[in-house]
């Protein structure tokens, strides 16, 4: 064998770093109240040749729910469902794609904030609810797999367009 094998390596764009707990994750903000909402997250392939990359959510019964100001996570129920469509993109050398993702809150989750908001109207804003899911990027016809920290933040629909 005369060749190389150049590992690929996907990286999130969008993706930030915890100072406080070394992590990276990609925020995403979810407004309460909104069917299913259409989010793009660009990866880009820093390797030297185009690989083809499935990207799945890993079903989990339970998510860490967090952290929040007190430093502490807390394992919960996610009341985030997110699916990528279509699931597959094929990313170039040294270039980005989108993987477009729909997230939607469950129907139960958004029936108990109902019945919850239905006799307050004291004009106090909600704390921002926070959900991490793990997404996974395999590449094709390899044995090679990325994973990214999606952080989901719950947040109250308003009128107006709010940049997160």
């Amino acid at each position: 064998m005369a060749g190389r094998i150049e590992i690929p390596q996907i990286v999130c764009k969008k993706e930030l770093q915890l100072s406080d707990f070394n992590e990276k994750v990609i925020p995403l903000a979810i407004k309460k109240g909104q069917g299913g909402q259409k989010l793009r997250i660009p990866f880009k392939n820093n390797g030297p040749s185009e690989v083809e990359v499935d990207f799945t959510f890993v079903k989990q019964t339970a998510v860490i729910k967090g952290p929040s100001a007190s430093g502490s996570s807390q394992l919960t129920q996610s009341p985030v469902e997110f699916s990528a469509v279509p699931n597959t993109i094929k990313i170039g050398a040294n270039s980005s794609a989108i993987l477009n993702i729909v997230a939607k809150l469950k129907n139960s989750y958004q029936l108990a904030n109902i019945s919850k908001e239905g006799g307050s109207d004291s004009g106090v804003v909600a704390p921002v609810e926070k959900y991490n899911h793990l997404l996974l990027a395999k590449v094709k016809d390899s044995q090679l797999m990325f994973s990214f920290i999606i952080e989901a933040s719950v947040l109250e629909s308003s009128g107006k367009d709010s940049n997160l």
